[in-house]
């Protein structure tokens, strides 16, 4: 769901292409500001704000060429973050700031350009990893809606007296065709490519 809403904010966001990098650092720090006061948001809305950054410079980086400086750059911040950093984001815990932040942007960049070398030289296997990520962000996403939906709202109106393998196989059921059929509506698809 984190990225499911970083991602909607981006589509909306890249609208300003030049100024989408500062705008999406301004909302997360906001994101990270509102958390003190609202710890809790439906679906993970506040973390996809605190990702947005990150998934900011994933598309920010297709976009452009990023220079061998910084990818030599991002690399030693990566590095250094996984040595000192104290970053747990779904708890909103950046300990060792602002390692966590430069060495979690350098870890996007670092990521990124390794997917564009198996896009270059491993076209079946990106093809697939392109596949997965599209179809296991949808199902995930829909997954913590029929959580949510199952634990709260469906015992109240409806009494499913159910064996529990049965009561299984009808709640993944019921998610994986959510996300089929959500997929195939063209403005909403945007957000899962």
């Amino acid at each position: 769901m984190t990225l499911f809403w970083a991602k909607v904010c981006l589509l909306f966001l890249s609208k300003w292409e030049h100024l989408v990098l500062p705008i999406s650092f301004f909302i997360a720090m906001g994101a990270l500001i509102f958390h003190k006061v609202l710890p809790t948001t439906p679906w993970c809305i506040l973390l996809g704000f605190t990702a947005l950054p990150f998934v900011t410079i994933g598309w920010w980086s297709k976009r452009y060429t990023v220079p061998m400086w910084l990818k030599i750059g991002s690399i030693a911040l990566w590095l250094l973050a996984i040595r000192y950093s104290q970053l747990d984001m779904y708890s909103f815990i950046w300990g060792n700031y602002p390692i966590d932040v430069l060495g979690a942007c350098g870890g996007t960049i670092v990521l990124y350009w390794i997917s564009v070398q198996i896009k270059d030289h491993l076209k079946f296997v990106s093809r697939l990893f392109a596949r997965l990520g599209f179809w296991s962000l949808a199902i995930m996403c829909f997954h913590d809606f029929e959580m949510v939906t199952y634990a709260s709202i469906v015992p109240i109106y409806f009494v499913l007296d159910f064996p529990l393998w049965a009561w299984y196989i009808w709640r993944y059921t019921l998610t994986i065709a959510l996300a089929v059929v959500v997929i195939h509506i063209p403005k909403i698809k945007k957000i899962f490519l």
